[in-house]
């Protein structure tokens, strides 16, 4: 008899922990779908956005979207020009602050009437996948860092690129090698009371061709504002006054630092070969033509950071740029019509490798 209610317990027990394991699953799951579609409603995407069926898992606070569609307008037209589709979208943590978001399986489809015949209703670009951590303050994405992964364009868009661009497109070939994947990643913090952005990394790596990358510091940001804009501009695409004032919050960033660089992979060595080979020069005759229009450059650093590049002895080369006085870009802007001498003398610009 007591053994009879030790297992009637067990049972009981076990039967309570397997509902409430499928109860709060269910609970996390409606939850997730009405946070995605109050984020399609306050975006005015009711008719841009289509998903699948939704799964949540409450052991690792994950929720999971198959087959999802994003329709792709021009916003001042109202024209369709494409769809980006996702086989899955995997998202993990808490949505109103911090997450993971995860895509799998990406292909942009064009429907873009001004492109091609050939090329309609056709994929033009597919991608492996992409994952982002995201953090949110005051409804903002503060820190956000990640990547997409082998990018590459579709045997359609290439077909396509052949036929119109002929022996030029032959060429470039040569020189591009067109059907190696894409990988792009970037990591930014934002500090929305100070207006402060700093993109740690942004950049692009076309495998075995080249990269560029690039860092920014800018300050006096009002992101609120910014935030309102975006706001607006998605209720009415057409409001010009939207974009005027848009431009005004631009010209009141101040960039305090910026800095770019060019990685290469075998594409600029290409690049020299061919530009070679037109001019009837040697590579390293042509190469040391272009030596001698960088010593015209007047920036102390610039010569020796393009000679190493140029000459094998560094793979990339950068560029920073930082503002020495406290302007906005409207300010600097406005500084275009002085000489040439009195911009730099607020700039300092180095070159490096």
């Amino acid at each position: 008899m007591k053994t009879a209610r030790i297992v009637l317990l067990f049972v009981i027990v076990v039967v309570v922990l397997i509902g409430g394991y499928f109860g709060a699953n269910m609970y996390m799951q409606n939850m997730a779908i009405k946070k995605i579609n109050n984020e399609i409603k306050k975006n005015h995407w009711e008719n841009l956005v289509e998903y699948g069926n939704v799964k949540a898992n409450i052991i690792n606070r994950s929720v999971t979207i198959q087959n999802v569609r994003f329709t792709l307008q021009n916003r001042m037209t109202s024209q369709t020009i494409g769809d980006i589709s996702l086989k899955k979208v995997v998202l993990i943590g808490n949505l109103d602050k911090k997450y993971k978001i995860e895509g799998f399986n990406i292909e942009f489809v064009n429907l873009d009437p001004k492109l091609p015949q050939e090329l309609a209703n056709k994929p033009l670009l597919n991608a492996k996948m992409f994952n982002f951590n995201v953090h949110k303050s005051e409804d903002i994405v503060d820190t956000f860092n990640g990547g997409i992964k082998d990018i590459t364009f579709s045997k359609a868009a290439i077909n396509s690129f052949k036929s119109s661009g002929g022996k030029k497109f032959e060429e470039l070939t040569k020189i591009i090698k067109i059907n190696n994947p894409i990988n792009a990643n970037i990591d930014y913090v934002a500090s929305i009371d100070k207006g402060i952005l700093d993109i740690k990394n942004y950049s692009i790596d076309f495998v075995n061709n080249a990269g560029i990358s690039y860092k920014v510091l800018a300050k006096n940001i009002d992101f609120k504002g910014f935030k309102r804009i975006s706001d607006e501009f998605n209720k009415n695409p057409k409001n010009f006054a939207v974009l005027a004032d848009l431009m005004s919050k631009f010209m009141q960033v101040k960039f305090e630092r910026l800095a770019f660089t060019i990685h290469n992979y075998g594409l600029i060595d290409r690049v020299l070969d061919e530009a070679a080979k037109k001019k009837n020069l040697s590579k390293k005759e042509f190469v040391t033509g272009l030596l001698q229009k960088a010593k015209m450059i007047p920036i102390a650093s610039a010569y020796p950071a393009i000679e190493k590049f140029l000459t094998h002895k560094s793979n990339a080369i950068s560029v920073s740029v930082k503002v020495k006085q406290d302007l906005t870009l409207g300010d600097i802007i406005a500084m275009k019509s002085k000489k040439k001498g009195d911009i730099m003398k607020i700039l300092d610009v180095r070159f490096s490798n």
